[in-house]
């Protein structure tokens, strides 16, 4: 790539509210020997500069578990049974308070600050609130921000090299390594340009087609990054809205991936959820009559974030075991499922018919037995006789009688018409037969 001079601080227009100088000086002075300006393959093009803006980043002389704390203030300061619940459930939206990852049912901490980012870095667009707090049991608002598709001209960004995406989306870069970006113009025939902080160092610019895509394109790579290459970047192509990115370095030691919590949960971490190291965590559930909902093991990725989403524990009430007994169930052993009980014969049931499994993972009604009854099974009749046994049950109560008989044509072989049940069995062991006439 040629490289030749370039102007510094252009002039930027300002609106309202902008972060942006409303007029800087350009000049168009060589840059410093041993520094390269920000340029285009194209003679002539140009990067504007950016202004420094104020946001909060972790430090990079210290870990991200310690400096973090400050940057994404979570506050020591608030009752203890008071909280707020996180029931967002768009699967494109990174939520942190502080360095933990929210899913659907988190609890955050009142006095907390949520902060926001799409998953889809450098593509999705966030819209509304980048952040919401939890004061005095309630969230300040109750509308969530959406991400967005990107519209045509509304460029987009690919961050080729390793990164670890921080709460917040901002892209952390380890000390020392390169960073390479491909901004798109997203199907506009015009190639973007490159906004920056002022005074870094170490950058090249390059831009054309990239017939893969079919989309014009301008690479930003800087080397050997460095804590002066903190702050926000933009690319944009002119007449439509910019994608912007945050960059900060951070120490090597500190990438990690945040902490993970939850009440139910019992969490075994490896190498301290360090990335690149192939941490794990492992779930498991605390309570007795609970099952895991989801991944079992989550592995610490690249760039900073879990692979997959925090499983959850599932209340169940408990597994029912009684001898001699049919039980049936709607929904297994989940709440709201109900259970029917059935004694098999001659056992009679003792206790409710059925009972309901409740949101405590209780059963709403003792679990009945199955008892003995004094009686007798149904006489066994002769396999090839038509013999005919009134009346006709499967247990008969001590006392009860029951009558033979023979379809018409056939009689009996004995004189045998009737059987009685006594606490012996029956009254008469050996059975008669229907003989045709």
């Amino acid at each position: 790539m040629k490289k030749g001079p370039a102007k510094s601080n252009p002039e930027i227009e300002n609106g309202a509210g902008s972060i942006y100088n409303k007029k800087a000086e350009s000049s168009s002075d060589e840059l410093a020997v041993g520094r390269t300006g920000f340029m285009n393959t194209t003679k002539g093009s140009e990067i504007e500069t950016v202004q420094p803006v104020s946001i909060d980043v972790p430090s990079s002389e210290q870990t991200v578990s310690e400096d973090l704390k400050p940057a994404f203030n979570v506050s020591n300061t608030f009752q203890s049974s008071c909280y707020c619940t996180y029931t967002n459930q768009d699967s494109t939206l990174a939520a942190y308070a502080g360095t933990d990852l929210l899913h659907v049912g988190s609890r955050v901490k009142s006095n907390s600050t949520v902060k926001f980012h799409c998953y889809q870095t450098g593509y999705a667009r966030l819209s509304g609130p980048t952040e919401i707090q939890c004061q005095n049991c309630q969230w300040t608002t109750v509308k969530f921000p959406v991400c967005l598709q990107p519209q045509i001209g509304e460029t987009t960004f690919q961050i080729v090299s390793p990164y670890m995406l921080l709460p917040g989306g901002i892209i952390g870069i380890e000390k020392g390594k390169s960073l390479i970006i491909n901004c798109y113009s997203n199907g506009y025939s015009k190639v973007p340009t490159w906004r920056g902080p002022k005074d870094i160092d170490h950058f090249t610019l390059t831009s054309g087609w990239e017939n893969l895509s079919s989309q014009y394109y301008n690479q930003l790579t800087i080397t050997n990054i460095d804590q002066h290459h903190n702050g926000l970047y933009e690319c944009l192509v002119t007449g439509f809205s910019p994608s912007d990115i945050f960059i900060q370095v951070i120490n090597p030691v500190a990438a990690k991936c945040p902490k993970l919590e939850d009440d139910d949960l019992r969490i075994e971490y490896g190498n301290e959820q360090l990335v690149n190291t192939h941490s794990t965590a492992v779930f498991s559930c605390k309570g007795p009559n609970q099952i895991l909902v989801g991944s079992r093991v989550l592995t610490c990725m690249h760039d900073g974030r879990w692979s997959g989403l925090k499983p959850q524990c599932k209340k169940l009430c408990p597994e029912i075991r009684q001898q001699g007994m049919v039980i049936s169930y709607t929904a297994g052993q989940n709440i709201g499922s109900i259970a029917a009980f059935r004694c098999f014969a001659p056992r009679r049931r003792i206790g409710v018919f059925h009972t309901t499994c409740e949101q405590n993972g209780e059963w709403k009604d003792p679990i009945p037995t199955c008892t003995s009854v004094p009686g007798c099974n149904r006489p066994l009749g002769i396999q090839d006789s038509d013999l005919t046994i009134e009346p006709n049950k499967y247990f008969y109560r001590l006392g009860e009688i029951v009558t033979l008989s023979c379809p018409a044509g056939q009689v009996l072989s004995s004189e045998t018409v009737r059987l009685l049940c006594i606490s012996t069995g029956w009254s008469q062991k050996d059975l008669p037969r229907c003989i045709y006439v």
